[in-house]
């Protein structure tokens, strides 16, 4: 029998974290945060089962591709 297990969290500015990078090393892939001109590679992590992004029905094309996904500024003014 399968266990599945979930862990919520957040990434933080504030304190140093990026979410492009975290989402690099959770999807083992390559992937560079515009913001502060930092490179993340995980593509050699060998334990990634699978690593998917889930967007409603009708989401535009962009939003599976983590890299644009992540790097998208959100204007909150």
């Amino acid at each position: 029998m399968a266990i599945y297990s979930l862990k919520l969290g957040f990434i933080s500015r504030s304190d140093g974290k990026s979410s492009v990078g975290f989402s690099a090393y959770i999807s083992g892939s390559k992937s560079v945060d515009k913001r502060i001109g930092q490179s993340f590679n995980f593509s050699h992590k060998q334990e990634v089962k699978t690593a998917r992004i889930l967007a409603p029905e009708g989401s535009p094309t962009w939003v599976y591709d983590r890299r644009v996904l992540w790097n998208q500024g959100i204007d909150w003014d």
